[in-house]
């Protein structure tokens, strides 16, 4: 795709486009990581307060298990839901004296969790891939219509391959935090689903909730997808009026951020995490999504004075 280069600083745009690389991320990740395939999800999902480190502050430990309990406290803080359950004893193994309590509770009453049909939760097991991906598709909204399906675990596998959360998820027996990195991070983004009318046997219609995602619906925590066309000193599109520092440009769409390594995704396609104000929108963090072309420029053979009148930057 070619589009107008209005005014280029030509140096400076030609040494950001020589050195980056198609990653970055406002946070720093986790030093184990890197390089991994859940090192996008975990470093959004830790900007988010979502998920933290295990033993060291910089440590995710992302082939280590979670327990079901662990699992529960991770998709109540997910959704902002902080011990809302008030502390009832659904499960005969889960008293009061349990740690997570309070998170059992309110997965269970919002129907993201389920018992084991003997009236305990046994928390301290290993979540498995089936339950991880049972749980997800529930939080999604979309468990009447797995259960339509052929229930567990076979109509969850289907509504949560035709939601699309499994992609990038290793299908192994037990759930690893770093696969569940990846799950999670893939519900957040996905569209939910929500019942408009009930009918026998619990069934009735749902409608999927356009325009919105988990996120969203709990956290006021907004996606848009795009190419960063502009940031501070560097323009490939004119979003409508110069940028203060700080800023960056989709499009037209104008979001502040405090991530230092925007300059380095200029041209690319990204989502943008973001929250809305009344007439702001404040970028939690830029990923890029999938892989742009790189554009490179030799800054010796262009001069001050030049004006370049194209430019690719994508393909």
């Amino acid at each position: 795709m070619r589009e107008k280069f209005f005014k280029p600083i030509i140096a400076f745009i030609a040494a950001y486009l020589l050195l980056f690389t198609g990653t970055g991320v406002s946070a720093k990740g986790f030093s184990d990581t890197v390089g991994l395939p859940c090192e996008e999800a975990t470093d959004v999902l830790r900007t988010f307060g979502i998920i933290e480190g295990k033993g060291e502050v910089d440590k995710f430990a992302p082939e280590d298990t979670l327990s079901r309990a662990e699992t529960a406290a991770l998709i109540v803080r997910a959704l902002g839901l902080y011990e809302s359950g008030n502390g009832k004893e659904i499960f005969s193994d889960v008293t009061w004296e349990h740690w997570a309590l309070d998170v059992i509770t309110t997965a269970s009453e919002l129907g993201f969790v389920r018992g084991m049909g003997d009236g305990t939760f046994r928390p301290d097991d290993t979540v498995t891939y089936n339950q991880a991906v049972k749980i997800a598709v529930s939080m999604l909204g979309y468990g009447v219509q797995a259960e339509a399906l052929g229930g567990y675990p076979p109509g969850y596998q289907i509504m949560a391959n035709r939601l699309e959360i499994l992609k990038g998820v290793a299908r192994e027996e037990e759930m690893t935090r770093g696969n569940m990195a990846i799950l999670l991070y893939n519900t957040l983004d996905a569209v939910p689903s929500e019942s408009v009318s009930y009918g026998k046997d619990g069934g009735g219609q749902f409608k999927e909730l356009d325009g919105t995602t988990l996120l969203a619906r709990y956290r006021r925590i907004y996606l848009a997808k795009g190419t960063l066309t502009a940031t501070y000193g560097i323009t490939l599109e004119n979003p409508g009026r110069s940028l203060l520092r700080g800023e960056v440009a989709i499009g037209t769409d104008i979001y502040m951020t405090s991530d230092t390594s925007a300059e380095a995704l200029i041209g690319q396609k990204v989502k943008v995490y973001y929250e809305k104000g009344d007439d702001t929108r404040s970028a939690v963090i830029i990923v890029p999504e999938g892989k742009s072309q790189v554009v490179s420029i030799d800054a010796s053979l262009v001069s001050d004075k030049t004006t370049l009148s194209t430019i690719v930057y994508e393909k």
